[in-house]
C-alpha cells in the first residue's frame, strides 16, 4: 500500500510540475564538468535508482517469501518481481529527478542544510510552484519516501550481512540472532556517527551515496561471477546481451569512479 500511494503521488505531482515548470533561462544552466559537478554525479546516482547490492535484497526477500508461503516461485515470477521491483525503482528516479529539475532548478533558493528546514523549504517550494492545494501530495510523496527508504535499508543490509556473517562462519548460522545482533550495531555505529561527526544532512547523504557508488564496481563484479559461476545452472545464467551489459555497466562504475578520484585529487 505504501509504494502504491507513493508511485500514485510521485506521478502526479510530476504532471503537475511539468505543466507548471517556469521556463529556464540559460543562464542558470551549471558546467556539470567541475569537482562540484562530478561530486554531484557520483552522489546521485549513488542510490539512483538504487545501490548495486539491492540485488542481494531481492533474493534474500524472495527466500523469506518462501519460506512464509511454502511456495517455490518459478523463475518467471521469480524475474516478474525483479522486474516490478527494480524497474518500478528506476522509473520512479527519473520522476523525482525530474521533479527536483522542474521546481528547484534555477529557483535562486539557497537551500538549508538541516533536514527539518530542509523539508519545510522543499513543501513550501512545491506548494509555491504547483499551488497550496498540492500540499498534502508532496508531503505524501516525501515522507513515504524516506519511510519506505528507511525501512527497505533497515531490513536489507542487515539481513545480507547477516547471510554473509552465517557462510564465513559455520557456527553462526541462527538468522533471526545474527539479524538483530546486526541491527543493533549498526544503530548503534549510526549513532555515533551523528554524535562524533558532526555533519550536515547533506553531507551525511553525499558522503553514504558517494561510498556507495565507489563500492558499485565491486559488487557490480560480484554479482556477475555469481551467476556465472561453474557451479550455477546453467538454465539460469544470464545471456550472452547481458553479459556484455553487465561488463559495459562496470566499466562505466569504474571508470566514473576515477574520474571522481581525480578531480578530488587533482581537480579540474
Amino acid at each position: 500500500i505504501i509504494v502504491l500511494v507513493l508511485s500514485i503521488s510521485t506521478i502526479v505531482a510530476f504532471i503537475l510540475a511539468a505543466l507548471n515548470a517556469p521556463e529556464i533561462s540559460s543562464t542558470s544552466k551549471a558546467n556539470i564538468w567541475t569537482t562540484s559537478g562530478i561530486a554531484f554525479l557520483i552522489a546521485l546516482m549513488g542510490w539512483m535508482p538504487a545501490p548495486v547490492e539491492l540485488s542481494v535484497w531481492t533474493s534474500q526477500w524472495a527466500v523469506e517469501r518462501k519460506k512464509q508461503t511454502n511456495h517455490t516461485p518459478s523463475r518467471r515470477e521469480g524475474m516478474a518481481d525483479f522486474y516490478i521491483g527494480y524497474v518500478g525503482t528506476a522509473i520512479m528516479a527519473v520522476f523525482f529527478v525530474g521533479l527536483g529539475a522542474f521546481v528547484m532548478f534555477g529557483s535562486g533558493v539557497a537551500f538549508e542544510s538541516r533536514g527539518d528546514l530542509f523539508a519545510g523549504q522543499l513543501v513550501s517550494l512545491y506548494t509555491k510552484t504547483l499551488g497550496a492545494w498540492s500540499m498534502p501530495i508532496i508531503e505524501t510523496a516525501a515522507f513515504l519516501t524516506i519511510f519506505s527508504s528507511l525501512i527497505t535499508v533497515i531490513d536489507g543490509y542487515p539481513r545480507s550481512i547477516a547471510g554473509a556473517i552465517a557462510l564465513l562462519n559455520s557456527k553462526l548460522t541462527d538468522e533471526k540472532r545474527n539479524i538483530l545482533v546486526v541491527t543493533i550495531t549498526m544503530a548503534l555505529i549510526a549513532g555515533l556517527v551523528f554524535l562524533l561527526i558532526p555533519r550536515t544532512m547533506k553531507e551525511l547523504i553525499d558522503m553514504a551515496t558517494i561510498i556507495s557508488f565507489l563500492a558499485a564496481p565491486l559488487f557490480s563484479y560480484i554479482n556477475l561471477k555469481t551467476v556465472t559461476f561453474p557451479s550455477f545452472p546453467d538454465e539460469f545464467k544470464p545471456k550472452k546481451w547481458l553479459r556484455i551489459l553487465s561488463y559495459c555497466g562496470i566499466v562505466f562504475l569504474t571508470s566514473f569512479s576515477l574520474i571522481y578520484l581525480y578531480s578530488i585529487i587533482i581537480g579540474f
